[in-house]
């Protein structure tokens, strides 16, 4: 996955070039500027993604596309994924649990706001409590 990150390039992949130019449009003008703006906001705040999906002992994690979205169609790619195409700060920390698995919270700001983001990220830490150690590496380490 790393090599094929790497291979990738605007100047030599148009594909790769009008997904980017996607992404950034719709996180800046379209999208993350202007909620920014219209709501007088200094970050947006939004589940980072649902619970994490298991994968057992002798499963391959499935390979998923760079950005998983074609015009038109339902599936949207994660606020996640737009600030990290278009270079928006995306701090994401423990929010909670579904079902016994871990899901975050997303802060994510204008460009150069990583400072304000962790705050906002550390305040909401302390005041939710919601990140727990993992039990299962414990339970692991201590053996049979």
């Amino acid at each position: 996955r790393q090599e094929e990150a790497e291979a990738l390039s605007r100047e030599n992949d148009p594909e790769y070039a009008r997904m980017v130019a996607f992404a950034r449009k719709r996180a800046g003008e379209d999208g993350f500027d202007k909620a920014l703006q219209d709501n007088n906001v200094s970050a947006l705040v939004f589940l980072s993604g649902g619970p994490a999906g298991t994968i057992g002992a002798d499963e391959a994690t499935p390979q998923r596309p760079l950005f998983p979205h074609t015009p038109g169609d339902p599936n949207r790619p994660s606020g996640n994924t737009l600030a990290a195409a278009s270079g928006y700060p995306d701090l994401v920390v423990p929010a909670g649990f579904v079902n016994g698995l871990p899901v975050g919270i997303s802060f994510v700001g204008p460009r150069w706001s990583e400072a304000t983001l962790l705050a906002y990220g550390y305040a909401f830490e302390q005041a939710s409590h919601a990140r727990k150690p993992p039990e299962a590496y414990k339970k692991a380490a201590a053996g049979p």
